[in-house]
């Protein structure tokens, strides 16, 4: 399968899974997939995790974390999965160890992600 869309190209070259989550997900189905992206800024899961881990919140962490991860999943958006896991399997068990160096970094590439799908 060949992404000519500019937003899918930019996605996939940030190391997000484009053309499986296409095939696998959307059944090739581009503007689709935009579509589902475009709804991914009115999301405030991100900020509700910074929230919660100022106030010592764990379980609201993971709320948070548990329903962002899917749709990072579903949007086969990779990078920002893999470390939205690791901090929900650490909130999950109660726990904040490594959550307040992990956030950052969720938060910058989840803002990179808007800023790509802001672009095209």
């Amino acid at each position: 399968m060949s992404i000519t869309n500019p937003l899918l190209v930019a996605l996939k070259e940030k190391g997000c899974t484009v053309e499986e989550t296409l095939a696998e997900t959307l059944m090739g189905n581009e503007k689709l997939y935009e579509r589902l992206l475009r709804k991914l800024p009115n999301m405030q899961c991100v900020d509700k995790m910074a929230a919660a881990l100022a106030a010592g919140d764990a379980t609201a962490c993971f709320e948070a974390g548990h329903e962002i991860k899917g749709v990072y999943a579903s949007l086969g958006l990779k990078p920002l999965l893999t470390i939205c896991s690791e901090i929900v399997e650490t909130t999950r068990k109660g726990e904040f160890t490594g959550v307040a160096e992990k956030l950052p970094a969720l938060k910058a590439l989840h803002d990179e992600i808007l800023e790509i799908i802001a672009k095209y």
